[in-house]
């Protein structure tokens, strides 16, 4: 099955912007008293990237986004089923309007997603598992 979701046309990359703040741990260094300081600091939560081979990256922030050239709109990949109107690619190329063109776009979005979390299932990040209430039965 993860072998069909390989065939096909997909984009390069993904990039979703995720919600809410969390507390980094940051590390300025002190020059009066000439060692480093642990403090915590509220920031965004950042950005994650999903890439169609499973891989899946978290960003602080845009410009780190800048430094790795994942800001931009991310090309595709394999053009086939181009002919298919019924296939990703071919909704998007057949759309009449910007709400289609939007539509297929997040479609071809959510393959990749899906084909990066096929074998390790949905994406958590440690600020969100911690909100998330314990499962009956495991340990905390």
């Amino acid at each position: 099955m993860f072998q069909i979701a390989m065939s096909g046309t997909r984009l390069s990359y993904v990039v979703r912007q995720l919600d809410g703040q969390v507390e980094r741990e940051i590390t300025p260094f002190d020059t009066k008293k000439r060692e480093i300081v642990r403090k915590t600091q509220k920031q965004d939560a950042g950005y994650i990237v999903y890439f169609p081979r499973g891989h899946v990256l978290r960003f602080k922030n845009m410009e780190e986004l800048k430094r790795y050239k994942l800001h931009v709109r991310p090309r595709m990949i394999n053009l086939q089923g181009l002919e298919d109107p019924n296939s990703p690619i071919g909704k998007l190329i057949a759309a009449q309007d910007q709400n289609e063109r939007d539509t297929a776009f997040e479609a071809l979005e959510n393959q990749v997603i899906a084909m990066a979390t096929a074998r390790t299932g949905r994406v958590v990040m440690p600020e969100q598992l911690a909100s998330q209430p314990a499962a009956p039965g495991t340990a905390v």
